[in-house]
């Protein structure tokens, strides 16, 4: 990738994150405390609804008295309870229940009305006939629970033992029984039970009365504010159960959404589907408890959840994170396009130095580089053009510097050559004179003649391998040795090498030992370029060993042959095994021997090893002594013969 395209990519990475880091903080900095507003909102506008709907049950409930007139009837309650004067508590219920018995087998022909008082009846039934309060029952009781009027039919002459009238009548001043609406079934309407005490100017009860208001009566505010668009109050009783929903008859069914709320310990939501709002897209809903103290009085739970659609209360939320979304992806794109032109502008002559660069590399050295940008990148060309021109002249001063050398190699490797070759020649001719003489073939010789001629014959001997040593290295070095390379048998090279190494060894006492892998090793190599490796290395571990044993041993890898060759002799420091494979360098440090020598055993054997593409090191041994190895390839074939 090249560096324009690296930089637009950064600078596009970098907008990228800075403008999600943007849009991220909107939404947490922005949106949700805003929606947490807009929710605390709503719960504000239920909690308000609650408090109104409380205000109107306590005005409606509070002025029953007054406008039922019931102080009307303190001297019928007072002749009523009067019947009881010298009754005991046991007396007046086994009264009751007499009359409760006699008043439910003469419900039906109408005789229980003896047991009321008429006029107050027919006021009380009057008064449910009015429309302002749909009230569709009352009673009037006196003070121990027996009937003194009704509106209508009731089933029971005592009420003493029902919830209503025992809460009622033994509550303190001011207090009203509210019970849990419920379906009236003599009225067949959905009620609310609400009863008082009726007292005299010493507080004492003179009466109960009861009055069941259908629960319409209170709802009109409800209503209304349901008639709102996209608005919707429902009101919940203690049971979840809906009291009141412009879509549904009361206790028909529950408000599941509300318990999520109430587990969730919020008093909004955020509900997607709604059980009473199917296809409108969701319900933002808030609610509030009506907190009456009539209510609490009585255990009484009651909910208003104010409903509106999502939409609708989070249009401007989501208009303002589309806002920001458009703005952020325009800023995107042209920050983009910013980033790509002034990418283009920076990088351009970035691009001409990077060709620069491919040209000179190829050996162009007069390319210049032509940039006129007034900044470091010119000035940066301006070092380049230079570099250019040094290396230029430097190239040619090396050029001169390498002909010259290469015609003094020449001369060298000539005069080399023709000398050691010159030298041979003579020194075979020596060698054989000597021998000569040493067999007795030119006359007898006394023994010590023969020791002498035997001194310089050795000293012939190595004369002539320094020679041929320097011609095989003179060889190599030119490139002029010749490699015959075809399938032979490693192991068969091993087996002669060793044969003819084995006199020498066995001269300074030493053992040779073979550790071949079983497997014939056939592959292409020069056969007598790999014997004059296994003879060099032959030599140094005799040369360097005074006693024990020599190990050649061959092992297969993956697609090569190692061979291995092991002395017991004085060994190798490991700082200098690198000085073992330098031309004419010999260890002549404190701990070696001097064995004489060109120092260009080694060096030989890397060179034909490396001919065969394999590769040749030294290493100590784990004890004593040195481990030389080199290793071949099984399918390369090498050179070819030349």
């Amino acid at each position: 990738m090249s560096i324009r395209r690296k930089f637009i990519v950064f600078v596009s990475l970098s907008v990228i994150v800075i403008l999600c880091t943007a849009f991220i903080s909107g939404y947490f900095y922005f949106y949700l405390p805003r929606l947490e507003s807009t929710g605390s909102t709503q719960a504000q506008v239920a909690q308000q609804l609650a408090y109104t709907l409380g205000e109107i049950i306590d005005e409606k409930i509070r002025d029953f008295p007054l406008v039922l007139g019931l102080g009307w009837y303190e001297d019928v309650l007072a002749v009523a309870n009067s019947r009881y004067k010298d009754l005991n508590s046991q007396e007046i219920v086994a009264q009751m229940l007499e009359i409760d018995r006699k008043w439910q087998s003469n419900v039906t022909d109408g005789s229980w009305r003896q047991y009321l008082n008429k006029g107050i009846s027919v006021d009380l039934e009057q008064l449910q006939k009015q429309e302002n309060y749909l009230i569709s029952e009352l009673i009037l009781t006196d003070a121990h629970g027996g009937l003194v009027a009704v509106s209508g039919k009731t089933s029971d002459y005592y009420q003493a033992d029902e919830e209503w009238w025992q809460k009622a009548s033994r509550g303190a001043r001011g207090n009203v029984y509210v019970g849990e609406a419920e379906y009236d079934e003599s009225s067949g309407v959905f009620a609310i039970p609400v009863a008082f005490a009726l007292r005299d100017a010493r507080q004492n009860v003179m009466g109960v009365c009861k009055v069941v208001v259908g629960i319409n009566a209170f709802f009109d505010i409800l209503v209304n504010y349901s008639k709102q668009e996209g608005l919707h109050a429902t009101l919940l009783n203690s049971r979840n159960e809906v009291l009141f929903h412009p879509d549904m008859a009361p206790l028909e069914r529950m408000m599941p959404e509300f318990e999520k709320m109430q587990k969730s310990g919020s008093k909004w939501m955020i509900v997607d589907h709604s059980s009473f709002h199917e296809g409108r897209g969701g319900m933002f809903l808030a609610y509030a408890d009506i907190m009456h103290p009539w209510f609490v009085a009585n255990n009484l739970h009651w909910k208003v959840i104010v409903a509106q659609e999502k939409r609708a209360i989070l249009w401007p939320l989501y208009l303002f994170l589309l806002r920001l979304a458009a703005i952020e992806t325009v800023m995107l794109v042209v920050l983009i396009v910013l980033a790509f032109v002034f990418g283009t502008m920076s990088f351009r002559p970035l691009e001409k130095l990077s060709r620069g660069t491919e040209y000179v590399a190829s050996g162009d050295l007069e390319y210049r580089v032509n940039i006129h940008t007034g900044d470091e990148i010119e000035r940066l060309a301006n070092s380049f053009n230079k570099m250019t021109e040094a290396l230029r002249r430097t190239n040619a001063k090396r050029m001169r510097a390498e002909e010259e050398l290469k015609k003094a190699l020449e001369v060298k490797s000539e005069f080399t050559s023709t000398v050691s070759h010159e030298l041979k020649t003579p020194l075979a001719a020596i060698r054989e004179g000597v021998q000569l003489v040493v067999d007795g073939s030119l006359g007898p010789v006394n023994a010590e003649q023969k020791d002498c001629l035997q001194i310089v014959k050795g000293n012939i001997e190595r004369l002539v391998r320094l020679i041929t040593d320097i011609l095989d290295f003179q060889r190599l070095e030119s490139g002029r040795m010749a490699f015959h390379i075809k399938t032979n048998d490693l192991h068969v090279v091993i087996r002669e090498v060793t044969q003819t190494m084995s006199f020498s060894a066995q001269k300074k006492g030493l053992d040779l030992f073979l550790k071949l892998d079983k497997r014939p090793v056939l592959f292409s190599f020069d056969k007598d370029k790999i014997a004059q490796v296994l003879s060099n290395i032959f030599s140094n571990a005799i040369k360097f060993t005074d006693k024990g044993a020599i190990t050649l041993s061959t092992v297969f890898e993956e697609g090569y042959v190692l061979v291995s060759v092991e002395d017991t002799g004085v060994g190798i420091r490991r700082e200098d095994i690198p000085k073992l494979f330098q031309r004419f360098s010999q260890i002549n440090d404190h701990g070696y021997r001097k064995t004489g020598g060109t120092g260009l055993g080694l060096v030989i054997s890397r060179e034909i090893i490396k001919q065969h593409n394999g590769e040749i090191w030294v290493e100590p041994a784990a004890g004593k002594g040195a481990i030389i190895r080199f290793r071949l390839p099984l399918r390369d074939a090498g050179r070819s013969s030349a």
